[in-house]
């Protein structure tokens, strides 16, 4: 059915549109008004008194229209109300009062039965103008009729029995009290949302009590698992019409808007209710009547197609139903010999590197071992001591070879020399060195027990070369750590984050996804600590964003915000300094800083992969928003997309730069986080015409798309985006999804859309997604044509 063209005049005054419900007999088997989800005919009679009027509709799915209205006798003849689709024209007939009456009565049960669809009545004041309705079978709305979900994936997914379990354990002598309703129907963190639910289901059923007996309860429980969107936005809406008269006021948007915001941790949209209140009501009251109905509700909701529809079609329909075509399922192999097999394959692609250092360090150990061993076994010695001789001298030259390496990875500055210089990294894995290092120490475990304490006096040589090698290491950083940086911005951030921006010491040169150590004497003179670098090599400054979580750390922040003082109007922050334009708090001085590095990092490697996948877990984010303004200052300085760099920078001769597109996935709790990096991606936004990065900010303190909690969220984030252009939690262009990622479809959407590539997977964080990302990254590189290398470094 076409949709009323915004604008159509009909006779319907603003009061008798937003009158109260009158009522009418529904004379019985004369037809179901929400018909079938086909089209359908239905006619439907009403009786008051001694006139029936009969009505005939053309309904389609949520759609409805009137087709003919009559006045029948008691005789059973009717006269045409002549109604045309949607135009209703006023009947000539003597009893046209009374007809009027009983249209609007019939106007008024359409409401309760598709409260979506307004009906035009006959009224003699003066014409308004009907709003655009919405098409629901429409793909763009396909995903908007998903939302206002009081029943997810997450809350009450479990059915009644699990709720009347929960009632039995919290009742009070039989009654459940108001203030455990949300948790009762396994809504729990939400409790002010909860029993806001409470509130608008009980002043429907008249129930004035703070309790609720078993048999309310479920009453109330099928309403809420009720998955009509008719009922769910009725539901919403009664939860905002406090007063239950059927209009929602300016204060009352107030109220839901604070509400929601209090549920979903965003402390900055409640404190800027009034802001968004007034969007709202501008956008559904145009003719300041001072409320919105129900159909406003649902227009504002299903008016623009949401973010995930958006996104989705980004993606062809052919390179979809390609995907799904990629066997990503796994495999039903019938034999299990096949199916180890498979797996021990796997197992050698992704860790082949660190499987033949080890193989060579052990055969080395072992050739030692029976070298030394073959060697006392033939001589005189043995005969007296047996083979106690021969064993501790093979753990010996085991032991000698060990305390000869076991320092060497931990030397940063030779293993950044060697990465960074060198092709060595190809074969070598040197983000493992660590853990190498513990290897080592236990094979010198391994021959200092075997060995037996025996001593032999060579052996101090092997012990000389390691400790000549860490000591040339101190030595090195010692004279690089010994001028202190001059420190240019302080900006003090939300979610206690202190970002410090610095000049460059001379000749000092990293890459992104490097990091550095910084020693404040102020705080403590011995004290070093590793911070990832969040400016790019092609910045005029070097800079670092430090997340307070200890004692260092946290006096750190103190001493640097005494010369700070809060931002000025377009600054983000809680406190800022600016020695280069001379703004500081009483001309206080910062105290000094020692630097030391840069030290090599799993993340430098990036411009080795044609595409990249970075993905950061809150402060993680550090060295991959350096990454990110590394591959803008690429494309600003005029460098090809997946290119050498320009000669003019003097770099064309080093590694070419391979990246032709970026991904950025940055997961936060707490939507102050945003501001940390709101430069780098309003200059994202800015500057990135060709659309090579593509940011993705996610706040995962809010409820996922759909749930009822953040519904009122979304929509006025797509408002504010619509009009605006901002978006309501990062204040940038760039929307902020809600609740985590998917990260199966984050991944199979980026295979899809690069065929036969290479994209490298770097992830910075806690360790909890690591185990997930890294079997996502070999399940797409060995189902599809698309190969993903994944890089962790965790904090």
């Amino acid at each position: 059915m076409a949709d009323i063209e915004a604008g159509m005049v009909v006779t319907d005054s603003d009061s008798s549109r937003r009158s109260q419900d009158d009522t009418a007999t529904l004379i019985p088997n004369s037809g179901n008004l929400e018909g079938s989800s086909h089209r359908a005919t239905k006619t439907t009679r009403f009786k008051d008194d001694d006139e029936v009027v009969e009505i005939t509709l053309d309904v389609q799915r949520d759609s409805v229209a009137i087709q003919d209205v009559r006045a029948v006798d008691d005789g059973g003849s009717a006269h045409s109300g002549g109604f045309d689709g949607l135009s209703l024209v006023s009947p000539s007939s003597s009893r046209g009062g009374k007809l009027s009456s009983k249209l609007r009565q019939v106007t008024n049960g359409l409401k309760l039965t598709n409260p979506s669809k307004k009906v035009p009545l006959p009224q003699t004041p003066a014409p308004k103008v009907v709003r655009k309705r919405y098409d629901r079978s429409k793909s763009t709305t396909a995903v908007a009729l998903k939302g206002m979900q009081f029943v997810t994936a997450k809350v009450g997914n479990d059915g009644w029995a699990a709720v009347e379990k929960r009632f039995n354990h919290l009742q009070v002598d039989g009654m459940l009290l108001r203030s455990r309703f949300g948790k009762c129907i396994g809504m729990e963190g939400s409790d002010d949302f909860a029993m806001q639910m409470f509130d608008s289901l009980a002043r429907k059923r008249g129930i004035v009590k703070e309790v609720l007996t078993k048999e309310e309860l479920k009453e109330f429980w099928e309403q809420l698992s009720d998955q009509g969107f008719d009922n769910r936005l009725q539901t919403f809406f009664d939860m905002v019409d406090k007063n239950a008269d059927g209009r929602i006021t300016a204060e009352e948007v107030k109220e839901i808007i604070a509400l929601s915001a209090s549920a979903n941790k965003l402390s900055k949209i409640k404190e800027r209710a009034d802001e968004y209140t007034a969007l709202i009501m501008e956008e559904l009251d145009p003719n300041n009547l001072g409320y919105i109905e129900l159909e406003d509700l649902e227009a504002l909701l299903l008016q623009s197609p949401s973010e995930a529809v958006a996104r989705s079609t980004t993606t062809h329909s052919s390179k979809l139903s390609k995907a799904l075509s990629m066997k990503l399922a796994p495999s039903k192999e019938t034999s299990p010999l096949r199916h180890y097999w498979q797996e021990f394959s796997y197992f050698l692609e992704e860790n082949w590197k660190r499987i033949w250092v080890i193989t060579l360090w052990l055969s080395i150990c072992i050739a030692l071992f029976i070298w030394k061993f073959i060697q006392y076994r033939n001589r005189a010695v043995f005969h007296i001591m047996g083979y106690c001789v021969a064993t501790a001298k093979g753990a010996a030259e085991t032991l000698k070879f060990n305390m000869a390496l076991v320092l060497l990875p931990v030397c940063r500055n030779t293993i950044t020399w060697i990465r960074s210089k060198t092709k060595v990294g190809a074969v070598v894995p040197f983000n493992d060195n660590i853990n190498f290092h513990k290897v080592i120490a236990a094979g010198v475990a391994v021959g200092v027990a075997l060995h037996a304490g025996v001593v032999q006096e060579i052996t101090w040589m092997y012990i000389a070369y390691p400790v000549f090698l860490y000591s040339c290491e101190r030595i090195v950083r010692l004279f690089r750590s010994h001028d202190a940086v001059k420190i240019q911005k302080v900006a003090v951030y939300p979610g206690n984050v202190l970002a410090l921006y610095m000049s460059k010491p001379p000749g000092f040169r990293y890459r992104s996804g490097q990091y550095i150590f910084i020693n404040c004497r102020a705080v403590s003179p011995y004290e070093w600590h590793p911070f990832s670098i969040t400016s790019a090599p092609g910045d005029n400054y070097l800079s670092v964003h430090i997340r307070t979580r200890g004692d260092w750390t946290s006096r750190l922040r103190t001493v640097f915000s005494e010369a700070c003082r809060p931002p000025a109007d377009g600054e983000s922050g809680l406190l800022r300094a600016d020695l280069s334009m001379g703004v500081t708090d009483s001309n206080a001085r910062f105290p000094k800083l020692l630097i030391d590095g840069p030290y090599g990092a799993p993340a430098q490697d990036y411009r080795e992969y044609d595409v990249l996948l970075l993905i950061g877990l809150g402060i993680g984010a550090t060295p991959l928003i350096s990454i990110v303004k590394d591959v803008l200052n690429h494309i600003q300085r005029g460098g090809s997309v997946g290119g050498a760099e320009p000669e003019a920078s003097g770099r064309a001769k080093k590694r070419p730069f391979m990246t032709k597109r970026a991904y950025f996935y940055w997961v936060t709790r707490e939507e102050g986080s945003f501001e940390w990096f709101r430069g780098v991606m309003n200059e994202v936004a800015e500057k990135d015409k060709g659309g090579v990065i593509e940011l993705h900010n996610h706040c995962s303190s809010v409820y996922q798309e759909g749930d009822a909690r953040s519904a009122l969220i979304v929509m006025l984030q797509e408002l504010q985006h619509a009009k605006k252009g901002v978006d309501i939690l990062s204040g940038t262009s760039v929307k902020t999804h809600f609740a985590r990622p998917n990260w199966r479809s984050v991944f199979k959407r980026v295979a899809v859309n690069h065929e036969n590539q290479c994209v490298g997977v770097f992830y910075c964080g806690e360790p909890v997604l690591v185990p997930q990302l890294r079997q996502l990254s070999a399940d797409f590189t060995h189902k599809t044509n698309t190969k993903f290398e994944f890089h962790k470094e965790n904090f």
